[in-house]
């Protein structure tokens, strides 16, 4: 299992949007429902990701929901357009060590079940650094987003670097609890 991240939900910076629309969440965990997960689930979910690297690409390969996410790290910036999709448009650079990535153009999500929206203006920056023993990588992400907060969010996770690890088919069961 992954590292969700240190989120302290009671002192996130809510606009009066954002907050209205935290208290609103009354949807069941995504997870437990088999619904459609946001970008902010899927790349904070406790499952493995597999990242491949190319010259010009790095892939992640989630778990979740088989999802897949394409950064860009050939000096592209983002589309002048861009059509609002669940994982975003993502593009990143290297910074010496850390990998760098920027993603915007998403649709409006949530990064927890507990509710921590996020808008269609929302930018998230994330920085993956590889520790100095080489089986952890830390991130940091950074959630920008005027709709929803009077500042920017920043959040630190763990990935723990698993070789012989693999991505499993991900099965959705639907708790029997949401049927009661």
């Amino acid at each position: 299992m992954q590292d969700r991240g240190n989120w302290s939900i009671e002192d996130l910076p809510f606009t009066p949007e954002g907050r209205e629309k935290h208290a609103s969440k009354r949807a069941p965990d995504a997870v437990e429902a088999c619904t459609v997960h946001h970008f902010g689930q899927t790349i904070t979910a406790p499952f493995p990701v597999e990242i491949l690297q190319s010259e010009d690409r790095a892939t992640f390969l989630y778990e979740l929901q088989h999802e897949v996410r394409r950064i860009f790290i050939d000096g592209r910036g983002h589309p002048e357009t861009l059509y609002p999709i669940i994982m975003g448009h993502s593009v990143g650079r290297w910074e010496g060590a850390t990998l760098v990535v920027e993603t915007t153009g998403f649709r409006e999500g949530w990064f927890r079940p507990e509710g921590v929206p996020y808008s269609e203006q929302a930018q998230v920056t994330e920085r993956y650094t590889l520790n100095a023993s080489g089986d952890e990588i830390a991130v940091a992400l950074v959630l920008s987003d005027p709709v929803y907060y009077t500042e920017p969010v920043k959040v630190t996770r763990r990935l723990t670097l698993m070789p012989d690890g693999e991505i499993f088919e991900y099965v959705c069961v639907v708790s029997e609890y949401l049927y009661e």
